[in-house]
């Protein structure tokens, strides 16, 4: 536990989360027909569900952003599930108005909160440094990206939780597999290594755990589950006698938790849909001939669709379950029909992806605000000097490796579909500590104090 003092952080943090309340646009809560829903798809379903008609979605005749013809609701898979609980928690119980968005918004700050409180976790474990950590857990209460998302009602609040858990999990997982690694078997250490073998398979709960909320959070879930394995795997190459049973339980406890969704998805659709059934949706609004690498058109609206392409879907609403299946399969067939086609614009625009994820996204109007931009900007250039400085110390711990891996895995699914300002948000919240670290060294260096961070 953190010491008494570093917790009020933490009442900090709560306090101007809530105050993001004042930030909600009152006017976007329950809309009729298609206009701009406050809870996004996620409230979409939930209100289905609470009228009694299952995990479904509602589609309409209309093209995406067109007035509605007709809504048609349908059985669904579109929108992984976890969000879609947490609206239909807070909207039947206490009702689809304004007390339902409180009730919501609560669930996102307390998310919030605990967030700030694992990045300070992380920072203690990556640099075993009282003042750095203090400073980290202050920095995340009051870094107003982190702050703002408590005021969205997606995922993001969700996913940087999850997220986060899931690091700070593995890297104290990998701390106690080297560490019984190191120890002899000599009888004097027999109680010690006991200990950490307890220990390991605990973190190796909580990683499995934490994995199988996220799949329940994140169509690309599955992509970051993969490589963090395949790492740990490569960690503890030299000791996967004792690391393979612990892996394998990870594996399990991972799989427990994502099987009703998937079983149900399987008798629901009569086919294997892991998480979420818009992959190939996505894959086309990041790959075809309109866009410009941003998931906005410049009238700073979503791309969705084209006419030509709605009217190939459009026959597909009367087929039932098979919708979903049809509509994915429209729109991931016309993207790598373009991608075929022309080779060499689709390797450009992965790479101006990867460039609008870590820089600004000009057709976004959130992600191109100055106070944003700013912010941003300060951020990036602060992990880059602390990322720099572990580099030149030869200090690259395994939490910090497993942090650049999964800012490259982010990248990768940026190029693969498309950027986002909540997607380069989830990534600021995992590289957070190391930007403090290099902020306490810019700082160091600029009041010339002495350097006396550690790396372990």
């Amino acid at each position: 536990m953190l010491k008494p003092v570093s917790r009020y952080p933490l009442v900090v943090a709560a306090l101007v989360r809530m105050a993001t309340f004042a930030f909600i646009d009152m006017s976007q809560i329950n809309p009729i027909g298609r206009k701009f829903d406050i809870l996004l798809e996620y409230g979409v379903i939930a209100r289905n569900m609470i009228k009694g008609l299952g995990y479904a979605y509602t589609w309409y005749t209309g093209a995406f952003g067109s007035q509605p013809e007709q809504a048609i609701i349908l059985p669904s898979a579109y929108m992984p599930p976890g969000q879609a609980w947490i609206d239909y928690l807070g909207l039947s119980v206490f009702g689809d108005g304004l007390a339902g968005i409180i009730a919501i918004f609560i669930i996102n700050v307390a998310m919030s909160v605990a967030s700030v409180y694992l990045i300070g976790r992380i920072a203690h474990e990556l640099f075993e440094n009282v003042r750095l950590t203090k400073i980290t857990l202050w920095a995340a209460a009051l870094y107003p990206p982190l702050i703002y998302t408590c005021a969205t009602f997606g995922v993001t609040a969700s996913v940087i939780l999850l997220n986060s858990w899931i690091l700070l999990s593995c890297i104290r997982f990998e701390k106690l597999a080297s560490v019984a690694q190191a120890l002899s078997l000599s009888s004097s250490q027999h109680t010690q290594q006991n200990g950490g073998k307890v220990s390991s398979r605990r973190r190796a709960i909580e990683i499995g755990i934490g994995f199988g909320l996220l799949f329940l959070f994140r169509g690309e879930a599955p992509l970051i589950f993969l490589v963090t394995i395949a790492y740990l795997l490569y960690r503890l190459r030299h000791q996967l006698r004792n690391a393979l049973p612990k892996l394998a339980l990870i594996l399990i406890i991972t799989s427990a938790i994502i099987a009703p969704w998937t079983i149900r998805n399987y008798v629901v659709f009569d086919r294997f849909i892991l998480s979420s059934s818009n992959g190939g949706f996505n894959f086309w609004r990041g790959n075809n001939a309109f866009t410009a690498a941003s998931s906005w058109t410049e009238k700073d609206g979503p791309l969705w669709t084209t006419d030509e392409l709605w009217a190939k879907t459009l026959p597909y609403l009367d087929s039932g379950k098979l919708f979903e299946k049809k509509f994915s399969e429209i729109y991931f067939t016309d993207a790598m029909q373009w991608v075929r086609e022309h080779p060499s614009d689709a390797g450009l625009l992965a790479l101006k992806k990867a460039f609008l994820f870590w820089t600004f996204d000009k057709q976004n109007r959130m992600g191109t605000s100055i106070i944003y931009m700013s912010i941003y900007l300060m951020t990036l250039f602060l992990f880059a000097l602390g990322l720099y400085r572990v580099i030149k110390k030869r200090l690259l711990s395994f939490g910090i490796r497993l942090i650049v891996l999964w800012c490259i895995m982010a990248t990768i699914v940026a190029m693969m579909f498309f950027p986002q300002a909540r997607l380069q948000v989830i990534m600021i919240a995992t590289y957070f500590p190391i930007a403090v670290y290099g902020g306490m060294f810019l700082w160091m260096r600029l009041t010339r104090k002495k350097q006396v961070l550690k790396i372990h």
